[in-house]
C-alpha cells in the first residue's frame, strides 16, 4: 500500500515539474519511510497512553529510535513487519520494566547498559545492503553513535546508582540494550550470508 501511494505522490510531483524523472525513486522511498515512521510513532504514542505510561514514549524515542538512526542493525523485510516489531518491542520492554521493578533486581541494569555501550562503540554503524552509506556518512554515523553511546551509558548508569526515576531509567536502559541486540543480530545474519555465498561458490566449482 505504501508503494502504491508513494508512486502516486512521486507522479504528482513529476507531473507538476517539482522533481525530475531521475529523482522519482528517491521520493518514493522517502515517502514510504516518512509515512512508515509517522505511523510507528503514532501507534507508540497511543500504546503509551493506553497503558498509562505516556512518559515512556519520549524515553523510547531517545533511547531507541535516535541511536538506531546512527547505529543501524537488523531491519525487517517489510514496513508492515517493522511496524509490528517496533510496537511489540515497546510493549515487551514495558512489561520487563515492571517485572524488574517488582522483583527489585535493578542492580543488574548498569551491567547490561555497559555491555550495550561496548557493542555500539565497537561496531556501530552496521552496514546494510538496503541502506548503503557513503564512506563520509559511515564515519559521521560512527562518531555520532559513539558520542550518543557515551552520553547514554553515563546518564543511565548515574540514574541507576542514584535511584532516580527508576521506571524511566530501567525502560530507557532496556530500550538501549535492544539497539545493541539488533546490531548483533545483523552481524550474525551478515556472517551467515557470507557463509551461504561461500558454500554456493564452492558447490558451483
Amino acid at each position: 500500500m505504501l508503494q502504491k501511494y508513494g508512486v502516486r505522490f512521486a507522479n504528482y510531483l513529476l507531473q507538476n515539474h517539482i522533481i525530475a524523472d531521475t529523482e522519482k525513486q528517491t521520493y518514493i522511498y522517502g515517502f514510504k519511510i516518512s509515512v512508515s515512521t509517522f505511523l510507528s510513532l503514532l501507534s507508540l504514542l497511543i500504546l503509551s497512553m493506553v497503558i498509562r505510561r505516556t512518559i515512556l514514549f519520549p524515553c523510547f524515542l531517545v533511547a531507541f529510535f535516535v541511536p538506531r538512526l546512527f547505529c543501524g542493525g537488523y531491519h525487517a523485510k517489510t514496513y508492515h513487519r517493522c511496524f509490528l516489531i517496533t510496537n511489540a518491542l515497546f510493549l515487551t520492554i514495558s512489561v520487563l520494566t515492571e517485572i524488574i521493578l517488582t522483583l527489585g533486581i535493578t542492580a543488574m541494569i548498569p551491567f547490561f547498559v555497559v555491555f550495550a555501550g561496548i557493542v555500539i562503540f565497537l561496531f556501530a554503524p552496521i552496514k546494510n545492503i538496503n541502506h548503503p552509506l557513503s564512506p563520509q556518512s559511515q564515519k559521521r554515523n560512527q562518531i555520532i553513535a559513539r558520542i550518543l553511546c557515551t552520553i547514554e551509558v553515563f546518564l543511565i548508569s548515574i540514574g541507576c546508582l542514584l535511584d532516580i526515576y527508576p521506571r524511566i531509567i530501567i525502560f530507557s536502559a532496556l530500550s538501549y540494550v535492544v539497539v545493541a541486540v539488533m546490531m548483533l543480530v545483523a552481524i550474525i545474519q551478515s556472517k551467515e550470508g557470507d557463509e551461504t555465498n561461500e558454500k554456493s561458490i564452492i558447490e558451483s566449482c
